[in-house]
């Protein structure tokens, strides 16, 4: 594997000059993200254990250059009736 296209490690590919999160653990994090969302709607969860696993997740990205990945997040959980004034 060449030293330009990062070293796997923990969820994350690690680039000489920057860490970004691996495509794979991405896919994961939204799929779960709008999986909860929707228990959250029929009232199988309650709102502060979305807000947990939402602040998991925020908490991941703070340790990679992804803004872009962190304003889709806040994008997905605002359209989340419960959460329009939040964030």
């Amino acid at each position: 594997r060449k030293f330009r296209q990062g070293i796997d490690f923990l969820g994350y590919v690690i680039l000489p000059h920057y860490i970004t999160l691996r495509t794979k653990t991405k896919k994961r994090m939204f799929k779960k993200i709008k999986f909860n969302k929707e228990k959250l709607n029929q009232g199988l969860i309650t709102k502060e254990s979305f807000c947990q696993s939402f602040q998991s997740y925020r908490g991941v990205l703070k340790h990679c250059n992804s803004h872009k990945l962190e304003k889709g997040l806040d994008e997905l959980v605002k359209s989340c009736p419960l959460f329009e004034n939040q964030l």
